[in-house]
């Protein structure tokens, strides 16, 4: 809807009305101005060069409320420009300033006492934002509706309120007068340390503390603050400073509402902790206040003992003892625990010591095994050094079909394939060995009960090592059963005897793999980190292959993927839709060892001609070599921010391909990102619609308006923000746009 601007002409012929007649005008030209939401002009004014002034409405800036309109013709009516101000959401009335520039008010719900208050912004002649004000109480609705320009002096503006009066609605009359100069005095510095809002003066190695600055003084007011903080107890500030920080504008950990600035300190003993302030003239004052730092808490991780004695188990155990201490003495009634929190290891003695045992789960998540131990004291958590535990390596293994009569004498074939294999060395005494594989056999009696061998089995036959820094080191023998691709047994031994162990054929991938399948109704195209292709262009419909990769399909429909040797960065996998139905891309990551990552699964509904692609990332030094990302379309609202708005969000709309369903999106997990730096989406409000009109639905988020200018650094205009949340599955998804500032 827009809001419409017409012009009558007057005859210029000399005709005098008769009592009762009345001249109708002639309409000269009519104008329409806005977008496809809702727009509307309350308030027109000519101006200096012959044109016209329009303030109103418009709702095309976001959803969920609209922004003053402001609208400058020519003389005919023609658009010159049009500009929306955020800090409000309607413009009742506008008039041309001394300095040409205008003076609009109206209402506003962005900032103020509360509720609805009336809105009074000063612009120069081509619609910039020079300042804002409120005025109303927080009680209830206050409006502006009319504005006039008194002489030099200020302005009169008459509107409604509801908050006060005699009344439900009364007439609000405002005076407003022009600022006075500030007088010239410099601001007043009172600096304050605290925690949860008591006052301290010591505090622990990486614990936070609040600057407050908020008893600072100025006669015009403070306009900025910036912060320090050094070793040197001379009352001379030697520390890096901060950035300075607007008084009344969010930023990082600055909270404008409070006036604190949250710090912390990685190194303890007596520190200086300054601030200082500025106001709108530039005149500075600087404090400073003293806080002693407690050291940070020591903690050393030592493996011992062994892993295991001989036993059928799915886990070992490896003995840890971990020591606590700070400033050379120990700490007792720290509660010790891994960093990802998994697992709770004890309460330290008197002596700051904790003795506990961490399970070692087979098959290995990666060849080197680093973890972190955590120490909670008074609260605060202190984290050791990265620590390896273990390190495991692939020693050996291998698949065997059984044939009819191996499954028909299937211990004899166990005795056979352990301790007789042709061309595997064998230890002396050789009848040792046999004699040892048969007390193993023993050891399967319950299993041979439960396990009934059948022509065709695959056995799977694998042989780890483990060892750790002064620990006995300890063998893991796995061995499952598979019957017609499902798994039917599975078992895992455990030894620190190698020579139980020690005659397998030892087999070596020579390159690493992506492999994987693709479950039918759909086909296949990949890009990998080189912008090569491989599969059905969906373009042409043709095969390409410019890189190595095999595809094959069988009897089942289902697409058969082996990638050799692949690069490590981005692959970009679409799925192109030949049938209605769910597909599912199953994919997983094979190191030179030949040991086989946790597989990667992602599925959706697709029909012909659907389109999903995902972004394949392999990074084979990582723990998780392999992660599968849904790729979506983002677009925030407004594309360019006002920083002299005082707007508090920035919208969001993420949009999936056909075959999702933004419905299925855990809110709780998006996250806006600008290189390492990233904030979570508001968890309400948020709504689903088709913004854009295309047939598909967009889910609408909300992020922190200043939060995301701090994502952005000062010296740019524009910059690409990644969104990035998962599905309720568990199943990750991204998209990015590009936002712009203007200062």
């Amino acid at each position: 809807m827009a809001l419409l601007l017409m012009s009558f002409l007057t005859p210029l012929f000399n005709i005098q009305p008769t009592k009762g007649e009345t001249i109708e005008p002639a309409l000269e030209w009519e104008k329409t101005f806005g977008g496809t939401e809702w727009d509307a002009g309350y308030s027109v004014q000519l101006t200096g060069d012959g044109g016209y002034i329009i303030t109103g409405y418009t709702g095309a800036s976001g959803f969920g409320g609209g922004d003053v309109y402001l609208v400058k013709t020519d003389s005919s009516g023609n658009l010159m420009w049009e500009k929306t101000l955020e800090g409000g959401y309607v413009g009742w009335s506008v008039q041309v300033t001394g300095d040409g520039g205008y003076i609009i008010t109206g209402g506003t719900r962005s900032f103020g006492a509360g509720y609805t208050d009336v809105y009074l912004v000063k612009t120069d002649s081509n619609g910039t934002l020079m300042w804002e004000k409120t005025f109303g109480r927080a009680t209830s609705d206050d409006i502006g509706r009319s504005i006039q320009v008194v002489d030099d002096s200020g302005y009169i503006i008459v509107g409604t309120t509801h908050s006060f009066g005699a009344g439900r609605e009364d007439v609000y009359l405002v005076r407003v007068l022009f600022a006075s100069p500030p007088e010239d005095q410099p601001p007043t510095c009172v600096i304050k340390l605290q925690k949860e809002g008591v006052e301290i003066s010591e505090i622990d190695v990486g614990e936070f503390l609040d600057i407050y600055v908020g008893d600072s003084t100025d006669d015009t007011g403070i306009k900025q603050a910036r912060f320090s903080s050094d070793d040197v107890q001379d009352g001379i500030p030697t520390g890096q400073w901060t950035q300075w920080y607007d008084w009344d504008s969010f930023l990082d950990d600055w909270d404008a509402s409070t006036k604190i600035k949250r710090w912390a300190f990685a190194t303890g003993g007596d520190k200086e902790v300054w601030a200082e302030v500025k106001d709108d003239i530039d005149q500075t004052d600087t404090s400073y206040t003293n806080v002693f730092v407690r050291a940070r808490v020591s903690i050393s991780v030592n493996p011992f003992g062994a892993f295991v004695e001989t036993r059928v188990a799915d886990t070992a155990s490896l003995p840890l003892r971990v020591e606590t201490s700070r400033g050379g003495q120990p700490v007792s009634g720290a509660r010790v625990f891994t960093a990802d929190g998994s697992l709770i290891l004890g309460i330290t003695d008197a002596n700051g010591v904790v003795e506990a045992t961490y399970p070692i789960a087979h098959p290995p998540t990666a060849e080197d095994f680093t973890i972190s131990i955590m120490a909670e004291v008074n609260s605060i958590t202190f984290s050791s050094d990265p620590i390896t535990l273990y390190s495991s390596s692939w020693l050996g293994g291998g698949v065997y079909t059984l044939t009819e009569n191996e499954a028909q004498w299937y211990s004899l074939f166990l005795l056979l394939k352990y301790a007789a294999q042709p061309g595997i060395p064998v230890p002396d005494p050789f009848w040792g060995l046999v004699l040892t594989m048969i007390d193993l056999l023993a050891r399967l009696v319950y299993d041979l009960s439960v396990y009934e061998a059948q022509a065709g089995d695959d056995i799977t036959y694998e042989l780890y090592e483990y060892t750790s820094p002064g620990v006995e080191t300890a063998y893991c023998y796995m061995e499952k059963v598979e019957r017609s691709g499902q798994e039917i047994y599975n078992r895992i031994w455990w030894t620190n005897d190698y020579s139980l162990v020690e005659p397998y054929d030892v087999q070596d991938l020579q390159r690493a793999a992506i492999v994987g399948t693709l479950a039918s109704p759909a086909t296949l195209y990949i890009t990998d980190p080189d912008g090569r292709h491989a599969g059905v262009d969906p373009s042409t419909g043709e095969e390409v292959f410019e890189f190595p990769v095999a595809m094959e399909e069988d009897n089942d429909g289902h697409l058969w993927l082996i990638i050799p040797a692949p690069l490590i960065g981005d692959y970009t996998f679409t799925i192109i839709g030949t049938g209605e139905g769910t597909y599912s891309l199953t994919l997983q990551t094979v190191d030179t060892t030949g040991y086989t990552m946790e597989e990667q699964v992602v599925s959706a509904a697709v029909a012909v001609g659907f389109t999903h692609d995902y972004s394949v990332a392999y990074s084979p030094d990582q723990v998780l070599p392999l992660t599968i990302t849904l790729l979506a379309t983002m677009d925030f609202d407004p594309d360019t921010v006002n920083l002299k708005s005082k707007g508090k969000w920035i919208t969001a709309y993420i949009e999936l391909p056909e075959g999702y369903d933004v419905v299925d999106i855990d809110v709780s997990t998006v996250e806006l990102f600008e290189g390492d730096t990233h904030i979570f989406a508001e968890p309400h409000p948020t709504e689903i619609g088709d913004y854009d009109d295309d047939g598909l639905a967009d889910l609408m988020v909300k992020f922190d308006r200043a939060s995301v200018i701090g994502l952005i650094s000062k010296d740019e205009d524009e910059v690409i923000l990644t969104v990035l949340g998962k599905f309720t599955d568990g199943v990750i998804f991204t998209g990015e746009d590009t936002i712009k500032l203007a200062r």
